[in-house]
């Protein structure tokens, strides 16, 4: 009997542990920090959002007779047709200057042979050696990383270069350098949210995207930052900056990318977008940006802020780049009920002279000259292939999260800053255009950006990070010998 009741004490004991447990998981979640975190963001983003968005969703039903973006489901989903049909590679060549390894290879949207593509992972063979090392030189300024994962990268670009021992070439982006948003979660390193409160925290969870760009031999090399929770540019270590002005900050959660990308430290990045989180950083960098059709990219393994809203893209150098990257990860990801497979036509062969183009001024837009409307009146009054108008216009940008429909953003040229610290001052302010297409018609906007792009070199300029003013206090630590 007594054993029994010291059986009976064990199992009670051993309940309380796991309850105790539980308790402190569900405190730790719950903390006063976070929630402080949660307040201040919601005060300051969410709820002004919610309220100066009401007017467009604000009629009967609330616009969902025709919910594209908020459909859970696979009615859509149709096998997806062959791959884009890349352009050839010709003309590559080694830089004289390490720095800019990632810029002469930003094109990374070439069909190469075998042997271009070893001549490509000779020349990257430097910049993964110094992942940790010379590659920390502007983040010293910029605030983009959060971790750098050197040893997967290197061993990621190991596995990557055997393979071309071999023989085996598995395309365009084979062996090409780039970095997530850390709110995707890639096994063994963190995944902060830029948040305070989870800046230690580790899921052993391989993110969809992550998975699909792996099998591609794509190597990572850093988790970039997010603000915290994903709002905004500030994070638990700073707030970002831009490059083409360090006196500015970057603006939206996809910060850490933007930035990053803007200042060739990577080809590419993978961002999100709930609202404005990566036009608005590529406007302020001036880089290009791909919001895809909601459900295009598979989001398991990410940090969900709004289920019907959250979207997977790019953020490149070049629009000819992002219609690449798309194609590496677009695909119906099992794990995700909102994601499906999505046919596009190749962005590489449409004939953009057989389409018909709107330009819209900053005050009107054809698909919401009525504010009210939305997901069926928007397809309705698309009596167009696309339209152009401005990348970071807030009504646009809540119109097009809420329909689902792609815009690609793009660099447009750099002014002067207003007010210089000095006559002879190098930063620049960036300016963007964004092409809006119907949903399901990300390859009609990525043929006309590409088209726009051929002819400006504006992708190709460099940063002036390093261009400091008089009264300048940030510190640029020497270049490593």
């Amino acid at each position: 009997m007594a054993g029994c009741n010291q059986h009976t004490s064990s199992q009670d004991n051993e309940k309380k542990k796991k309850k105790n447990e539980s308790l402190e998981k569900v405190s730790d979640i719950s903390s006063i920090q976070r929630m402080l975190e949660i307040v201040k963001g919601a005060k300051e983003f969410n709820i002004p959002t919610i309220r100066a968005s009401k007017k467009l969703v604000g009629y009967v039903n609330r616009g969902l007779q025709d919910p594209s973006a908020l459909i859970f489901g696979n009615e859509k989903s149709q096998p997806l047709n062959t791959k884009f049909n890349y352009p050839s590679l010709s003309g590559i060549y080694r830089p004289k200057n390490d720095d800019d390894i990632t810029l002469t290879f930003r094109s990374s949207n070439r069909r190469a042979n075998k042997d271009e593509a070893n001549y490509i992972s000779g020349a990257y063979q430097n910049f993964y050696a110094k992942i940790g090392k010379e590659n920390t030189r502007y983040n010293h300024v910029l605030e983009v990383v959060v971790t750098y994962t050197e040893e997967l990268a290197n061993q990621q670009a190991k596995d990557a270069d055997e393979l071309l021992a071999q023989g085996v070439y598995l395309g365009h982006l084979h062996m090409i350098p780039y970095g997530l948003k850390d709110i995707i979660s890639v096994p063994h390193y963190k995944t902060t949210w830029g948040s305070t409160t989870f800046k230690d925290q580790v899921l052993n969870t391989e993110a969809w995207v992550y998975k699909r760009l792996k099998s591609a031999r794509v190597v990572l090399v850093a988790k970039l930052v997010t603000g915290s929770l994903a709002y905004d540019d500030i994070w638990f270590g700073g707030r970002t900056r831009n490059p083409w002005n360090i006196e500015e900050f970057t603006t939206g959660s996809s910060s850490g990318h933007a930035a990053c990308t803007s200042a060739g430290k990577v080809p590419f990045v993978i961002g999100s977008k709930t609202v404005g989180s990566m036009t608005l950083p590529a406007t302020r960098c001036g880089v290009a940006a791909l919001r895809p059709t909601f459900g295009s990219v598979g989001r398991t393994g990410v940090m969900s802020l709004s289920e019907s809203l959250d979207k997977l893209g790019p953020v490149c150098r070049s629009v000819a780049d992002c219609a690449v990257v798309l194609d590496a990860i677009r695909g119906n990801d099992p794990d995700d009920l909102s994601s499906r497979d999505i046919p596009l036509e190749d962005p590489f062969s449409i004939d953009i002279t057989k389409l018909t183009v709107r330009y819209v001024d900053d005050t009107k837009m054809e698909a919401q000259r009525a504010r009210g409307r939305l997901i069926r009146e928007v397809r309705d009054n698309f009596s167009v292939d696309a339209f152009i108008g401005d990348a970071v216009d807030w009504e646009r940008v809540c119109m097009g999260n809420l329909v689902g429909m792609p815009v690609i953003v793009g660099p447009a040229g750099f002014t002067n800053i207003y007010d210089p610290p000095c006559s002879n001052c190098l930063r620049k302010t960036a300016m963007t255009t964004g092409i809006y297409a119907p949903p399901h018609q990300d390859h009609i906007a990525l043929a006309l950006a590409m088209a726009y792009q051929s002819v400006p070199d504006h992708h190709k300029k460099r940063h002036p990070i390093d261009d400091l003013g008089p009264n300048d206090s940030i510190s640029i630590p020497p270049k490593v010998a």
